[in-house]
């Protein structure tokens, strides 16, 4: 065969070559698109809107978004930031940290590199003090803090300067965010007489302390009340146990659900519920072993006795906690067989799943989404606490 036949073989041997492996990128392709899931979204007669996913629109598996660590905040022992026991932070738009230590119980403000800038008001009960911070927010300049003991939110420019304080009513229904809207508005949960009973509710103040309006968080059927030890007055939760976790986005919609099955309400308002999401997924099987370590510890102190082992759940709930971003889209936690969170599954601001990103290993608390990184309060391996960033990659998606 002469050289020129040569070539021209080896150029019909390259195309078809080519021609297949264009092909087989475009079946796996195709492959894949078809396996992704298109929510049906519809308006049902009442108005609520109804968006059901039966699996991810945008990615398989957890191959779209992935969350990069960017560094490690650990302030060095005896230094003014060293971080004791912190068990919230929220971030500044500039990437500025502002993290509440309840070891030292002091407010301290780090840069986005994380060196420690400034304690922020101090602890005691004179104008600008707190003994306790159930929340707290940063936005435009300003720091807002809610001191449920105390009974008042109080406000700090972002140099630390106190501005004012104000009083609040007590918030003995649980749990809730603090969270800061434009031209300083509040938000703080609260409870409010509504009828013959207490509610849960959200109190949003202006920048001088004016109550703007009350927001009743909404009732949910199939909510029953978490299966607890009784021990004297106190109430224990059953470990395990599914609840209602719930989250405010940047538009003050409330979105909550009961863990003990996956669906969400998105609430405007808090009582008008605007969007039924419903979410594909199986409950993590808790090992038998798991529980049996976390029995013997109740077996150790006051619940000797009261705990049993049948008490426990046989299944983790569905979720753990709920998140919203910067973006408006609700990061999931979803447990692995340890409990902590092993995956986020991610829903954009109209109730359609995205798809489904790893979380990283260890401890994970007080996580906040902003500025396209979350944020986390976690330890290293000695078990000292850490405040952890990483960067949301999200590729083509």
């Amino acid at each position: 065969m002469t050289p020129s036949r040569n070539r021209r073989s080896l150029g019909r041997s390259v195309v078809r070559l080519t021609w297949q492996l264009t092909l087989g990128t475009a079946v796996a392709i195709n492959l894949a698109h078809a396996q992704l899931a298109t929510p049906l979204i519809t308006t049902l007669p009442s108005g609520r809107v109804q968006v059901k996913n039966t699996g991810p629109s945008k990615w398989l598996g957890t191959s779209g978004w992935k969350l990069v660590l960017e560094r490690t905040i650990m302030p060095p022992e005896g230094s003014p930031g060293m971080l004791e026991r912190p068990t919230r932070l929220t971030v500044t738009t500039d990437g500025q940290l502002i993290v509440y230590d309840a070891g030292s119980v002091t407010l301290r403000q780090y840069s986005a590199e994380g060196q420690f800038i400034r304690k922020i008001g101090n602890k005691g009960q004179g104008p600008g003090e707190y003994e306790f911070l159930l929340g707290f927010d940063a936005r435009d300049g300003v720091v807002a803090a809610y001191a449920p003991g105390l009974r008042r939110l109080i406000m700090w420019k972002s140099d630390g300067t106190f501005i004012r304080q104000w009083a609040t009513p007590s918030s003995d229904c649980g749990d809730g965010p603090t969270m800061l809207g434009a031209n300083a508005t509040v938000v703080i949960p609260a409870c409010v007489n509504n009828g013959n009973a207490e509610r849960a509710a959200l109190m949003r103040f202006s920048a001088t302390g004016m109550i703007q309006d009350t927001i009743l968080t909404p009732l949910l059927q199939n909510d029953p009340p978490a299966p607890a030890w009784q021990t004297g007055a106190v109430r224990n939760k059953i470990p395990f146990s599914p609840i209602r976790e719930f989250t405010l986005d940047s538009r003050l919609r409330y979105v909550y659900g009961w863990s003990g099955t996956y669906s969400l309400i998105v609430a405007n308002r808090g009582t008008d519920t605007a969007r039924i999401i419903q979410l594909p997924g199986k409950a993590q099987t808790i090992a038998p072993k798991f529980t049996d370590s976390v029995y013997e510890r109740t077996q150790r102190g006051a619940l000797k006795g009261i705990a049993k082992r049948t008490d426990f759940p046989t299944e983790f709930p569905m979720f753990t906690a709920l998140h919203s971003d910067e973006l408006d889209n609700i990061w999931i936690d979803r447990p692995g067989p340890d409990y902590q969170t092993a995956n986020y599954d991610v829903i954009d601001r109209d109730g359609r799943l995205l798809g489904t990103v790893a979380a990283p290993p260890g401890l994970s608390r007080g996580t906040v989404w902003r500025n396209s990184r979350m944020y986390r309060i976690s330890e290293n391996a000695d078990g000292l606490p850490t405040i952890q960033v990483f960067k949301v990659e999200r590729g083509k998606y």
